[in-house]
Parts: structure tokens; sequence; C-alpha cells
């Protein structure tokens, strides 16, 4: 409970019993101001603390015994220090009966007496002092409060920062962990990853040479079905002729005459289908020709990449010109003349032979 409202019954019983404004004017701003205070004690009395502080107890002291000259001069000045440190404390807002009693009590209000006019001079100081000394107070301790969020701000900041680093660092030793995993695992694999290197070197000259293989070999396998057919053909005809002549049936059988007109035309047969049977077999022979010298250029294919690297890691001047002599000649139909293609073969075969360490 505020001072006001529990005193609130003497400040009336004391005001009821003040002479009339005829006999002492100051008895309305006694009961207008009082009336404003008892709306809301409550501000009034944490806007005058100092003063209820200072003089209160006398305040009360008056109020409490009977109505003079005194006891009402001491209530009204009581009042007008209230008014004045309201005043102060709420940056210079005051209402009109407040203003009447800050005029009254003015330091400088020449109706009053001198000693009253020092009084207010040095209460007023006094209060001025007080009022600058606990917003000073009130400042500095709102600067420690602020500083003292800043210090907590910072400081969980600092620690979510240093969370997050650890987290971070926590992220950067898995993500290197796994990079190493991969790491590993592609080191385990580089040797199966160079010979599918190797695999799939001069990959359009090997699927180029495949589909020329297979070709052949559809073309071979024709020319090897019509190749025995002629023969059976070859083979036919004398034998189909010499049973027609071991026939016991006259009629079908054959004279000396029969034969001397149907040799010339079995002869002749028999020297075409020779003729076709031996064309037939020179091409079969010409085709497996190719298929071997195809296949040599794919295995050629796979060999010459590894070659060449070897041959840089033992700083040696790398030369292919023999393998693009090998891969980019003709392919001879004669099988005969097969020897001559593998020279750049033999070549090969003589450097690599150079490079094996020799027996002591």
């Amino acid at each position: 409970m505020s001072f006001f409202s529990k005193n609130e019954a003497d400040i009336k019983s004391f005001i009821r019993h003040l002479p009339s404004e005829e006999e002492y004017p100051n008895t309305r701003l006694l009961k207008e101001y009082f009336n404003e205070i008892s709306i809301d004690p409550e501000p009034f009395e944490q806007n005058a603390k100092l003063i209820i502080e200072w003089q209160g107890r006398i305040f009360l002291t008056f109020i409490s015994g009977a109505v003079s000259s005194e006891s009402i001069e001491a209530v009204l000045s009581f009042f007008g220090y209230v008014a004045h440190e309201n005043f102060l404390r709420m940056g210079g807002t005051r209402g009109h009966v407040a203003g009447e009693l800050i005029e009254l009590f003015d330091e400088h209000n020449e109706n009053i007496s001198t000693k009253r006019r020092q009084e207010l001079s040095r209460t007023l100081r006094r209060l001025t002092l007080e009022i600058a000394k606990e917003a000073y107070v009130a400042a500095e301790q709102k600067q420690k409060d602020t500083e003292k969020s800043l210090q907590a701000t910072k400081a969980e900041i600092e620690k979510g920062l240093k969370l997050k680093l650890q987290n971070t660092e926590e992220e950067a030793r898995k993500l290197a962990k796994e990079i190493n995993g991969w790491k590993e695992y592609l080191e385990a694999h580089q040797a199966k990853l160079k010979d599918v290197k190797s695999n799939y070197n001069f990959v359009a000259l090997s699927k180029g040479f495949l589909h020329i293989e297979t070709t052949k070999r559809q073309g071979r396998r024709w020319l090897l079905s019509f190749l025995i057919a002629m023969g059976a053909i070859t083979v036919a005809v004398p034998i189909l002729a010499i049973l027609k002549n071991l026939g016991t049936d006259a009629k079908t059988s054959w004279t000396f005459e029969d034969a001397l007109k149907m040799g010339p035309l079995l002869l002749s047969i028999e020297v075409i289908c020779i003729y076709y049977f031996r064309i037939l077999l020179k091409n079969y022979s010409s085709m497996s020709a190719q298929i071997v010298q195809l296949e040599l250029r794919q295995a050629l294919c796979q060999f010459i990449q590894n070659y060449v690297e070897y041959k840089k890691e033992l700083g040696n001047d790398v030369s292919i010109d023999k393998f693009e002599e090998m891969i980019f000649s003709g392919i001879t139909m004669e099988p005969g003349q097969i020897p001559q293609t593998f020279d750049g073969l033999e070549k090969l075969a003589s450097a690599l032979n150079a490079l094996k360490p020799k027996s002591s």
C-alpha cells in the first residue's frame, strides 16, 4: 500500500478541517492536488519517494494534530515538494494544480520569507542532485546490464560457433575418411583400370578390324559350303557314269560308240568342275589368310599401348613406326605372302628381347 493510500483518512480529515478559501486562499490548492493524488496514488509515491523519505514523518505529525497556520503551511509545503519532485522526474511534465504549487514554492518567489526561500533552495538543490545521482546510477546499472547481456550473447555466440566448428570438423573428418576410402579403392583397382584401358585402346581400329573379320568369316563359311558341294559334284559325275556303264540291262548299258560320244562331254564337265573347285579352294585359302592377318592386327592394338608406356618409363625414345606399318599395310590375298606382312611384328619382338636381362 502506498504512502498516500495508507494515510488517506488522516489527510482527508485534515483537509475537512481546513479554513474556508476566503480565510485561506491556498485551501483550494490542497484540496485539488490531493484529489489528483487520490485518483491514482502509486505514480505520485514513486515520483516523490525522496520527499516522502525526508519529510514524510513530519507531514504525518502535522496532519494528525490540530489544524493551525503552522500545520497548514507545513502540509502545503510538503505537497509543493511532491509537485517539484514529480516535475523533475517526469521531465518537465506538470498539471495545472501542480504548476501553481511549483510557482508558489519557487525559491525566487519574493512573496515568501527569506528563510523559506533558503530552505526551498537547499531542499530543491539536494533533490536535484539526488535525482541526478539516481539517474546516473540507473544509467550505469543499465550499462552494466547491457554489457552483461552483451557478454552473455557473446558467450552464447562463441558457444554456438564452437559447437558448429566442432560439427564442421567432424564432418570434415568423415569426408576425409570417405575420400581416403575411395582413394584406397581406386588404388586397389588401378591395375584393373589399366588393363581395361589397354583393352579399349585403339577402339576404332579394333572395332573396324573385328567387323571386317566377322564379314570374312561369314564369307568363308559360304565358300566352304560351295567348296564341299563342288567337290561332291566333281566326284559324283564319274561315279554316276561308271555305275551307268555297269548296268546289266542292254537298254541302259553303254556301248563303245556311246562312250565315244559321251566321253568328251563328261570330260568337259569334269574339267569345269575341277576348275571351279580350284577357284573356290584358292578363295577359301585366301580368306583364311586374311582372317589370320585381321586377328594379328587386333592383338597388336591391345599390345601396343602397354609397350609404349613401358618404353616411356625406361626413358627411351618411343617409335611406333613398325606398328603403324603393320596396322595400315594392305591385307595380302595370297597365303604365301603372309610372312612379308609379319616383318613389323618381328621388329617389335626383337625390341622386346633386347629389354630382357642377359643371363650371366
